[in-house]
């Protein structure tokens, strides 16, 4: 009988995306009641990783610490993140939506991390960053509305109207 992926099925680990893996899979174990169920998660080149570890508990800070490093690591990566974050400008022949996802998968990066980063930031980064073709669309977001107020969604679908 073939096997299928049904909603009791974890999400397997690959030793590719640990953090995303990592939330899916504390969701599922969450959901289920069931931490044991890590080893079953992981494809059998990671298992030989955490074959020897006696707890749940212990299988999981071992994945995350070969995978996301030491704090003092995971720490280098947030501010190497925060400032990709920081740097990124759309570019004049960009379209809205591939700057949104430019913008989105490093805020997902940085969230995924562990550090908090409000849509109200992310918001004036799209605002400061945008090429000048923009100018009037922003200075009517201004006039008409609060920007502290608007929130991304908003801000990109207004943006996008003015493409």
């Amino acid at each position: 009988m073939a096997s299928t992926n049904t909603s009791f099925s974890p999400p397997i680990f690959n030793g590719d995306n640990y953090q995303i893996w990592a939330v899916k899979m504390k969701a599922h174990l969450r959901g289920l009641s069931l931490w044991q169920w890590i080893y079953a998660a992981v494809s059998e080149t990671v298992f030989t990783r955490i074959m020897t570890c006696e707890t749940a508990k212990q299988a999981w800070d071992t994945l995350m610490e070969i995978y996301q490093g030491s704090e003092r690591t995971r720490k280098m990566q947030v501010l190497n993140l925060k400032r990709e974050f920081e740097l990124l400008r759309m570019k004049e022949t960009e379209s809205i939506e591939d700057y949104s996802d430019r913008l989105l998968t490093v805020v997902n990066k940085i969230r995924l991390a562990g550090e908090e980063l409000p849509d109200s930031r992310i918001v004036q980064k799209v605002l400061v960053s945008l090429p000048e073709r923009f100018e009037a669309k922003i200075s009517s977001l201004e006039d008409s509305r609060n920007i502290s107020q608007i929130s991304l969604s908003e801000l990109m679908n207004a943006l996008k109207a003015q493409e």
